[in-house]
């Protein structure tokens, strides 16, 4: 046979390069082989008049399919054959890569999309459906191995299932459902790891010692063990726990694992030794005994799902209206950056849950969310007066906004002001000024009376001492410029004078590291940048509760340091 002269087909398509191998088998022949010295079985053909033919297709569509090979031999005498197969007809198409699909999701209008990939060809773009919490939506773009869809405003501080249909052209389809947790404003999570967080709701559980840990006749339950770390990167070491008592180690990481991928998991790293809500929460998947401590334990499996202690969604507020100012869940509201105690400590789940004032007991004990059911005597005036006026301003206008805006009758006159005409408004300075809890009239009035006034500074932004300030200026006014930090438009920016007396690891540990000056102190978040010892500048931009700030240093040897303070 002539090789040179084979030829395999698919559906009439030439397949490169098939592969003829002659008749043969191991024969009973050693060679030596160089390589290792040692004597190796031979492979001994047999015939030239016989063989096999290889060949491997292209990736085939589902359905039925021709094959045909056409061999020579050395006298052009053609030898054809022909046969028919079915590629499985029963492969859907695979869906993967949904997204978003975390928990946080601080933009409330997300492109929502989903990879694809189909064994059949092309998708039908009209057989896609795709429907965001049970309402099938519109303008869903289809392109190849990907579905997208530009997602219209979505409600704040919610779980939001995505499912999404596609449909292949042998009418085969594939379904995919998702969810993610939107977080609008970042509002941050209460630390409620620790087991004394969980003691008071649930006293019999005061740590791994009132799980089924113990000897059973004698021997270990090794099952026990194995159905917990079934669900976390931790494996179930006994060596782990026989240098020290079971969870007393505190150096060991883990995360969560087995969960459900579909579900947007809080907590995927425990944030100390004993995290309790890793097994604990929505999506975790955890099993475990229908009765504790159950004497079949150590024979039955677990199949009590545990998984379903969702803290954030069983603290929601049900009185939407705060929600403009507030966080929805009340644990997040409490943990924002300055809520403490009467006694200026942080704010922790046993703060309200072992609190002894009556109004929270009762609230607690009928399930009461709303935020004056603790708050009886919340004063929300008190909490828009501003000191700064002078006599000649307290002429006409009240130092309190609420009452400037909504009754003094001297300035309001015909117009119907509510909250919403500040606390929803689409102005740039106005919605910037709330967030910073800027009470000055010149956060949102930058002209009054023919003159121009000066904004002041957000009081949670350090400026560095020993520098000139300039006043805060609006960003807009640099756009364009090389050096204004992206998506800035909207904010301002506040320059400092050039010094040579200041270098940028003084600016850098300032804002980083001292104690009582880091950004961190104020609630500020690094979210990206770094200096390296000897450099000459650095940018760091941080987030709190969807505020931003960008700070650039930069220094040369003549003229010195200048610092940068842009915020939005």
């Amino acid at each position: 046979m002539n090789a040179a002269t084979l030829v395999a087909k698919i559906d009439d398509n030439i397949v490169a390069t098939p592969n003829l191998v002659n008749k043969g088998h191991m024969g009973q022949v050693y060679v030596d082989d160089p390589n290792d010295g040692y004597w190796e079985p031979a492979w001994i053909t047999d015939s030239y008049k016989e063989g096999t033919v290889t060949f491997t297709p292209p990736v085939l569509t589902n359905g039925d399919h021709e094959a045909l090979v056409t061999i020579a031999d050395k006298r052009g005498n053609l030898l054809t054959e022909k046969w028919h197969f079915t590629v499985g007809v029963n492969t859907p198409p695979v869906l993967s890569n949904m997204t978003p699909l975390q928990y946080g999701v601080t933009d409330l209008t997300p492109l929502i999309s989903v990879d694809y990939k189909t064994v059949n060809g092309p998708i039908v773009p009209q057989s896609v459906k795709l429907t965001v919490d049970g309402v099938e939506v519109n303008n869903i773009q289809v392109t190849a191995g990907k579905v997208t869809y530009q997602s219209g405003p979505l409600s704040d501080e919610s779980y939001h299932t995505v499912n999404v249909t596609i449909k292949d052209n042998s009418g085969l389809s594939s379904t995919a459902t998702w969810k993610f947790y939107t977080n609008g404003n970042n509002y941050p999570d209460m630390a409620d790891s620790n087991v004394s967080n969980c003691t008071t709701c649930h006293a019999g559980y005061t740590g791994l010692s009132s799980h089924p840990l113990k000897l059973v006749e004698d021997s270990h339950n090794y099952k026990s063990c194995v159905a917990c770390h079934s669900f976390i990167s931790q494996p179930a070491d006994c060596a782990a726990c026989h240098k020290s008592s079971h969870g007393t180690s505190t150096t060991i990481s883990y995360n969560a694992i087995n969960y459900d991928s579909t579900f947007p998991l809080r907590i995927k790293t425990n944030r100390e030794m004993v995290d309790c809500i890793i097994c604990h929460q929505p999506g975790a998947n955890t099993l475990g005994h229908y009765s504790f401590p159950d004497p079949r334990y150590a024979l039955v499996a677990a199949t009590k799902p545990v998984d379903g202690h969702d803290i954030p969604e069983l603290h929601k507020n049900t009185e939407t209206s705060c929600n403009k100012c507030h966080a929805q869940s009340l644990t997040k509201e409490h943990a924002r950056p300055g809520s403490v105690d009467k006694a200026g400590e942080a704010i922790t789940c046993n703060t309200c849950h072992k609190s002894t004032n009556p109004d929270v007991i009762k609230a607690i004990a009928d399930k009461n969310t709303k935020c004056d059911a603790c708050h009886v005597n919340a004063n929300h005036d008190q909490l828009h007066v501003w000191d700064g006026f002078d006599a000649n301003c307290e002429t006409c206008h009240a130092n309190t906004l609420t009452t400037e805006h909504l009754s003094n009758v001297k300035t309001v006159g015909s117009s119907k002001n509510d909250c919403a005409t500040c606390h929803e408004s689409d102005n740039k300075a106005v919605k910037r000024t709330i967030a910073s809890k800027n009470l000055s009239c010149t956060g949102c009035h930058p002209t009054a009376h023919g003159l121009q006034l000066v904004d002041s500074f957000p009081s949670d932004i350090p400026r560095y001492p020993g520098y000139q300030w300039s006043s805060p200026n609006e960003a807009s006014l640099f756009l364009g410029e090389s050096t204004t930090p992206a998506n800035y438009e909207s904010g301002q920016v506040a320059i400092s004078n050039r010094s040579v007396d200041i270098t940028v690891e003084q600016v850098w540990k300032y804002y980083n590291e001292q104690t009582d000056t880091r950004m961190s102190v104020k609630g500020w978040v690094l979210k990206s940048g770094s200096f390296t010892l000897g450099a000459s500048n650095f940018v760091a931009e941080y987030e709190k509760e969807g505020r931003f700030v960008t700070i650039k240093c930069y220094t040369s040897p003549l003229t010195g340091s200048k610092i940068e303070v842009w915020y939005k």
